[in-house]
């Protein structure tokens, strides 16, 4: 029952996708950020299974760290 989520250590899950494998909460959420980052929006069961399938593999974290912004923008807000 531990997340197979590359890089996630969460046990006890109680979400369980059969292509997948078990996901945590944690990941749950990062994955409608991960859908909302990519501009994806899966409809069916099959698009939605294909996309955990794709997501599961990235490493925990991806898409939770931080505020979007530019180039420009990180780059400015760490120069004098």
């Amino acid at each position: 029952m531990s997340c197979l989520r590359k890089d996630c250590n969460s046990i006890m899950c109680d979400t369980y996708v059969n292509s997948a494998g078990y996901i945590c909460n944690y990941c749950k959420s990062e994955f409608k950020e991960y859908l909302q980052k990519e501009g994806l929006n899966p409809k069916t069961e099959g698009q939605i299974t294909k996309e955990i399938e794709k997501f599961m593999v990235t490493p925990k974290d991806s898409y939770i760290d931080g505020n979007e912004t530019s180039i420009d923008e990180f780059f400015k807000e760490r120069s004098r």
